[in-house]
């Protein structure tokens, strides 16, 4: 059966460059009753009406493993399904920009996507991070994004408001939202999945691009990784180090005026501006600023908007692309002694999984 859908998919190859084979992903799906399947969530889209997507085909390989005599059951033990999906692009890892426009690019593609899926079918994708943002050429050389890895999704049912699944954050923990981090119990909304895109755009940015200024390697650490955990209940929050980025406190503007384009600049310069308010004292900015910032945030319309107006622009360069640069890792610090063991990775593609039960 899967073999016919490799067949499928190759006939249905209609987002791949020319030339691309479609690319089958091996994974393990969460199997809920009211966690829908990477593919159902594919299938809710019209056809060719969704830009910068690429999945074409999946299904179950195995049945679940919670039943099996091998596993160790236990009752806390989330049901996994053996899963298959064929995509129609084989894209590159985002941070592997060969321009900070490019980089740029693939980003607002990614939103792209997300924007018309949301208007569409309601779907909130929940794990926007750099892991799952990848960046392809097209048969005529151009760089476009794509935005992978949907399994995570939530559709809204009842009038835009989400009902919480489960007692987790679903996301991964560098680009989830200061807001989400901060308060474990607020429902994950739009304006959580855009933040993620500003988060994915300023971290590769400043790990891979040059910046010279001592206190990056302090303040990248305040803003992606730190948490601490609340004392009255143990459940891990952060976000403070992301409330001061976007109040320009942490990783302030000048850094990247400094070290980038000005078009690229301005690009977070205007991003930041725009999620600002939301971290604001509403006792110091007053009712309305607020909530006109929460109503900026309610459709990606603003959002696309910055990254349209800049990369529109002129003085972007065409050698500023990926550099590895040292960023000293802090380790994660905690202002209460707790062992935290699925915290100790400091690498930037951290486990979703490893979150879902914070």
């Amino acid at each position: 059966m899967f073999i016919f859908y490799l067949k499928e998919a190759a006939a249905e190859r209609t987002h791949a460059a020319s030339g691309t084979e479609p690319f089958s992903k091996d994974s393990w799906r969460l199997a809920l009753h009211d966690l829908e399947s990477e593919e159902e969530i594919y299938r809710l889209r019209p056809k060719d009406v969704v830009p910068h997507i690429a999945a074409l085909c999946a299904g179950d390989v195995l049945s679940e493993y919670r039943t099996a005599s091998w596993a160790c059951y236990t009752k806390t033990l989330l049901p996994h399904v053996h899963y298959r999906i064929v995509v129609g692009i084989v894209g590159t890892a985002l941070k592997k920009f060969s321009s900070t426009r490019d980089l740029c690019v693939a980003i607002r593609n990614a939103a792209e996507a997300h924007a018309r899926a949301y208007e569409l079918t309601g779907v909130l994708h929940r794990d926007i991070s750099a892991g799952n943002i990848l960046f392809y050429k097209t048969a005529d050389c151009v760089i476009r994004g794509t935005l992978i890895d949907w399994d995570l999704c939530k559709i809204l049912r009842k009038e835009g408001k989400e009902s919480r699944r489960q007692d987790w954050r679903t996301g991964t923990w560098r680009f989830m939202s200061g807001l989400r981090l901060a308060n474990p119990e607020k429902p994950h909304e739009l304006s959580d999945d855009l933040e993620s895109f500003v988060h994915v755009l300023t971290y590769n940015l400043v790990l891979y691009r040059p910046m010279k200024n001592p206190t990056v390697s302090t303040n990248v650490h305040a803003v992606f990784d730190e948490y601490d955990v609340r004392p009255e209940d143990n459940v891990i929050i952060g976000g403070a180090g992301k409330g001061s980025f976007f109040l320009d406190g942490t990783l302030p503007d000048k850094i990247f005026r400094d070290a980038l384009p000005g078009p690229c600049a301005k690009t977070v310069r205007d991003l930041r501006e725009l999620f600002a308010p939301l971290y604001r004292d509403e006792e110091k900015v007053g009712k309305e600023v607020i909530a006109t910032a929460r109503k900026a945030v309610q459709s990606s319309d603003a959002l696309l908007k910055i990254f349209g107006e800049w990369l529109d622009k002129d003085g972007w360069r065409t050698n500023d692309g990926y550099e590895p640069v040292f960023i000293r890792r802090h380790p994660y610090r905690c202002s209460c002694s707790v062992d935290l063991p699925r915290l100790q990775s400091s690498q930037p593609r951290t486990s979703r999984l490893a979150h879902r039960a914070l």
